[in-house]
């Protein structure tokens, strides 16, 4: 899967949590390249924040794009942070 792809697939993906599962109303998505060969992309929402439980679709989803390379923690205005790091 080209790096194009991924980086659609995770912003899909961030864009449909935050506002489906965190109630949010404001969302900022970042992709920055961070190497020749890696791409980090950052999507932090003002919704409800991370939630405990088992993981879900989007977990799977993150976990075979880029491994152990990506998180999800509480922003510091509340919400959600999710980073996630590709290799290109």
């Amino acid at each position: 899967v080209a790096a194009d792809s991924r980086i659609l697939q995770i912003a899909n993906e961030a864009i449909s949590n935050a506002v489906r599962h965190g109630l949010a109303r404001n969302l900022a998505i970042r992709a920055t390249k961070l190497s020749a060969a890696g791409v980090e992309i950052t999507a932090t929402d003002d919704g409800l924040g991370p939630r405990r439980g088992n993981a879900g679709l989007g977990s799977a989803l993150f976990d075979s794009l880029a491994g152990k390379g990506w998180s999800i923690e509480q922003a510091a205005d509340g919400g959600s942070r999710l980073v996630v790091r590709i290799q290109q």
